[in-house]
């Protein structure tokens, strides 16, 4: 099976100018789904989707979303072509995490 990746070294070493890839990621929890194409950040939880410019807004507080709704839909799907050529995830170890499992949530101990 053939790897994915690439070699950073290059890079790291500052012997290449910067590499650009675009990144996808998914977890379970919560449904989260994420691109990270350049300096566009495209992030699913739930229901809920985001468009961030992580380059100019690194904490990620200003959604784009309804400003940039050609972005929010290229990225999207980006990552649908993406997913569709991973394993399916619905149901991973039979456990997806609940507002309760997560840290500083509604009933406040933690």
């Amino acid at each position: 099976m053939p790897l994915d990746g690439v070699d950073l070294f290059p890079a790291i070493a500052g012997q290449s100018p910067k590499m650009r890839r675009t990144l996808f990621w998914r977890f379970v929890g919560q449904r989260q789904a994420a691109v990270r194409d350049g300096s566009l950040k495209y992030l699913r939880v739930g229901k809920n989707e985001y468009l961030f410019n992580v380059d100019e807004d690194p904490r990620e507080r200003a959604n784009l979303a309804p400003d940039a709704p050609q972005e929010l839909h290229r990225l999207k799907l980006a990552f649908a072509r993406w997913n569709a050529t991973m394993l399916p995830d619905a149901g991973v170890a039979g456990y997806v995490f609940g507002p309760d499992k997560l840290a500083g949530r509604p009933n406040g101990d933690r």
